[in-house]
């Protein structure tokens, strides 16, 4: 278990190393961070004079909208520098001696992932650490500590990990870095702006259209139905590691792929399965619900048989106990009363 463990954390730190001497990660993040800096400057603290944005007010939204603004960057950086998974070695001309390394498919494949997983989660740690900075500096915004590690765990980084193994099996399986990329991006601009919320939110990886924001008298709401979404695609990131550590190739001579590979494969798309059936049959419950709902106050007579004339209240206050008494008074009214608009 420890040299398991000691071969997943070197190629980690390694693809870490990488990935962070990258330009184009560095460019990215920049860039991002930049843009983060300038809507909480100018649209949060309100300088240079500007109009600042009135969402501020709502407990926890600063938090939200950083992510939110953050997770659409991550995406896309992510599925290029996750694209670049088997071109690096192929152009290096070093693909052969990876193919033949004493480490197995999913120990390389796990490491790759620790590594991308430790720089965007220290990007991550920068966004919030951000987010806070300036909650705690604008004078008209409620500081919620819960929001910002919400955030993080449930929105940012179940989208950075179905996104690395999505795009980690297409590479594999497509071989080809811009035709993976294309079709990553092609995706998330079909759920971004065609599937949206449609079918519950079944499609909706990076979590644009969750009711995940904060409210200062209940809470988060749906907490059920938002944990239950964000599982299904870290269950479907787990799935597309597997199955790149799978259908990683290997040199005739070396061991076989593993069966275990196929068990835990199993196991993931079944629970992502069920999750997603949850979800759909939650969701159908709830039409089925309104639709009752619509049908029982069609039932309802065009007329009503009484209408309240006068209210009058008594209310007391007995200890821990209110006391109502209510004294109303009834009419009933004639069709030649009212003047039916057709």
């Amino acid at each position: 278990m420890n040299d398991q463990w000691y071969h997943i954390s070197r190629i980690g730190n390694f693809e870490a190393r990488i990935l962070w001497r990258s330009w184009l990660f560095r460019v990215f993040a920049i860039l991002i961070l930049s843009l983060l800096i300038f809507f909480d400057l100018f649209g949060v603290l309100g300088l240079a004079g500007s109009g600042s944005w009135p969402g501020r007010h709502i407990p926890g939204n600063i938090a939200y909208m950083n992510f939110f603004l953050f997770t659409v960057g991550q995406v896309i950086i992510a599925s290029f520098l996750s694209a670049d998974f088997l071109g690096r070695e192929k152009k290096m001309d070093t693909t052969e001696v990876f193919y033949t390394r004493p480490v197995s498919n999913l120990q390389y494949v796990l490491g790759k992932t620790w590594g991308a997983l430790m720089v965007f989660t220290g990007l991550n740690m920068v966004v919030m650490l951000l987010a806070m900075l300036v909650s705690l500096l604008s004078p008209d915004t409620t500081f919620v500590l819960a929001t910002f590690f919400f955030y993080l765990l449930v929105y940012s980084l179940p989208s950075l990990l179905f996104i690395l193994g999505f795009s980690f099996v297409l590479m594999v399986v497509v071989r080809n870095q811009a035709v993976t990329f294309v079709l990553v991006l092609g995706f998330g601009a079909t759920v971004l702006f065609y599937l949206q919320n449609k079918h519950w939110g079944v499609w909706d990886f990076m979590g644009f259209y969750l009711p995940a924001q904060y409210s200062g008298f209940s809470g988060f709401s749906h907490l059920r139905e938002i944990f239950m979404q964000r599982a299904t695609f870290v269950l479907l990131g787990i799935l597309g590691i597997l199955l790149t550590a799978f259908f990683l190739p290997r040199l005739p001579g070396t061991r076989h792929r593993s069966v275990y590979l196929v068990i835990f494969s199993a196991l993931a798309l079944s629970g992502a399965v069920f999750l997603v059936y949850t979800t759909v049959s939650t969701g159908f419950k709830g039409q089925k619900l309104r639709e009752q709902i619509r049908q029982q106050e069609s039932l309802l007579p065009a007329w009503p048989e009484s209408l309240i004339d006068s209210c009058h209240l008594n209310i007391h206050h007995r200890g821990d106990v209110l006391e109502c008494e209510a004294i109303l008074k009834m009419a009933h009214p004639q069709q030649s009363d009212s003047i039916r608009m057709l």
